[in-house]
């Protein structure tokens, strides 16, 4: 019966503490809270998306062969650039006009598919060979074919 009586006063003392709790407080910070965190998600994506945009302005940069992509980027107009999944839209037609403007094409590699031609002698062939005087491939041929011409 002292179990059920100290069960009932500890009951008691709980709803007591219950009904101290503002219910309308707890509400207002839960409902605090959701935008918090909605407004921190809504941050977030705007930060990834604009990740996402520089990168792939920056892919196709490095695809035209620019020199310097800071400089390049500069130029672009970059609120008429919009990302749609992996395709960039508007950024091909701003960097032809610049890879082809006389003003901003010495900010992009020229494209040449030649290798350069160099003339001169080749690095790998010996000058000093004459016919009949062959060199000798290590220092004991070398001696022996010299004593040999001697005698």
């Amino acid at each position: 019966k002292k179990q059920l009586e100290k069960d009932i006063k500890t009951r008691d003392e709980q709803l007591e503490a219950l009904k101290k709790i503002d219910a309308e407080g707890l509400k207002a910070e839960i409902e605090k809270l959701q935008n918090e965190n909605k407004a921190a998600k809504e941050k977030y994506d705007a930060e990834l998306k604009q990740i996402q945009l520089d990168n792939a302005v920056e892919k196709a940069l490095i695809g035209a062969k620019a020199k310097n992509i800071k400089a390049v980027k500069a130029l672009l107009d970059l609120e008429k650039i919009k990302l749609d999944g992996e395709a960039v839209i508007g950024l091909e037609d701003q960097i032809k006009k610049l890879t082809e403007g006389e003003d901003s094409k010495f900010l992009f590699d020229a494209k040449t598919d030649e290798k350069p031609n160099f003339k001169g002698i080749a690095p790998s062939e010996k000058s000093d060979k004459t016919p009949g005087n062959e060199q000798q491939k290590t220092l004991a041929d070398a001696i022996k074919a010299h004593f040999k011409s001697k005698e």
